[in-house]
């Protein structure tokens, strides 16, 4: 028998911790600023959801640990949590509903002293930061089982649409669809991942090759996303990254110093102070000629000038000790090239914003992909 995709030997000592957002609610994390998690929520106690109805032909379907099975009163009851409940496929049973919130700060989770709390469970600790980050609120979980073959439904619930993207951008499998599901939606032959204004939905079946078990999982998405009244538009941020050579589907969204080291390999990036941004987005960018070169930009608007030229200051102070500078011509903004491990760095001040590329072999690549950026 499978397990679900959410089973796992390893469990998270992080918790998620509260975040502030400005303008569109897309502002990055403000953890380091002190802010508090809000009101704490009762313990959760591992507890095993509940199985398949009792039947002549059933058997209990497995399901997740460190959850508790979700009732029709919790505090993120509406539409949504009644689309999940009554998304049935003929033919399959259903499992109970399990709901696991975000109970305490990050830092407070490390302590010994909050070993009682259970934590995001079954998601590395990488990924449970980046989702906190995020503004995770809650994540649902429902399986399906007819015979031997399961179906997996795992819903996040943000406290604003800019981390449901950002989240979706993360952890969503196969191509981008031509009929949109939601806001964005993607899938491949046994997964459909798509997000529609605060969520993140992403259903996943076991067996191969089997049109039936993806019909299902295609008509519980379509219920869903039909249910959440709301929609959202790409955060803002996104649209100021240069559309010429960027390769589709790169595009992620940074909402905390995590993200910006999973997805951005630059050197001595806590220097950027990324927790301090209004928003910043990463894509790669594919250049054929006059090199054939794959770069890769990092744009972060800290929403004030002065902010901006302290951070690029301190990082381009930091980098100027261990490396040496390259010309980079004549400029109308401050811009800083260096020559780092065999490939080039360059970090421009942009007002508002700090722009860095990396990846490139050739001293022009990164100053013609700057010069883009409008």
């Amino acid at each position: 028998m499978k397990h679900p995709p959410w089973s796992s030997s390893k469990t998270v000592s992080t918790l998620l911790c509260a975040v502030t957002y400005a303008q569109m609610g897309c502002g990055l994390s403000a953890r380091a600023q002190g802010i508090s998690p809000g009101p704490e929520v009762s313990n959760v106690p591992h507890v095993v959801p509940g199985t398949a109805p009792a039947t002549a032909s059933s058997t209990a379907l497995p399901a997740a640990t460190g959850a508790v099975t979700a009732k029709a009163d919790s505090p993120s009851s509406g539409a949504f949590f009644a689309a999940l409940n009554n998304a049935m496929p003929e033919g399959w049973v259903p499992s109970a509903i399990e709901r696991q919130t975000a109970l305490i700060p990050l830092k407070a989770a490390q302590s010994e002293s909050t070993t009682s709390t259970p934590p995001l469970t079954n998601v590395d600790p990488q990924t449970a930061e980046i989702l906190s980050e995020f503004a995770l609120s809650c994540i649902y979980r429902r399986a399906y089982q007819r015979g031997q073959r399961f179906l997996y439904v795992t819903a996040y619930e943000f406290k604003n649409p800019c981390g449901a993207f950002g989240a979706y951008n993360f952890l969503r499998e196969g191509a981008s669809t031509v009929i949109t599901r939601g806001d964005g939606s993607s899938e491949d032959d046994h997964s459909i991942s798509f997000w529609k204004g605060n969520y993140f939905i992403k259903l996943v079946q076991t067996s191969e090759d089997d049109e039936e078990s993806k019909e299902a999982l295609r008509s519980i998405a379509d219920r869903i996303a039909k249910s959440i009244p709301q929609n959202a538009a790409v955060p803002p941020i996104l649209s100021q990254l240069p559309a010429l050579d960027r390769v589709k589907g790169t595009e992620k969204l940074v909402m905390g110093p995590t993200a910006g080291r999973k997805f951005f390999p630059a050197p001595y990036i806590g220097f950027l102070s990324l927790d301090r941004a209004q928003g910043a987005a990463i894509a790669d960018y594919q250049f054929l000629r006059p090199y054939p070169e794959r770069l890769k930009l990092l744009y972060v608007d800290y929403g004030d000038p002065v902010v901006a030229s302290s951070v690029y200051d301190a990082y381009v102070g930091n980098l100027n000790v261990h490396h040496a500078l390259n010309d980079v011509g004549e400029s109308d903004l401050p811009t800083t090239l260096l020559k780092i491990d065999g490939g080039y760095l360059l970090c421009q001040l942009r007002g508002s914003k700090v722009a860095i590329i990396i990846g490139a072999r050739k001293r022009l690549s990164p100053l013609i992909l700057a010069r883009q950026i409008r």
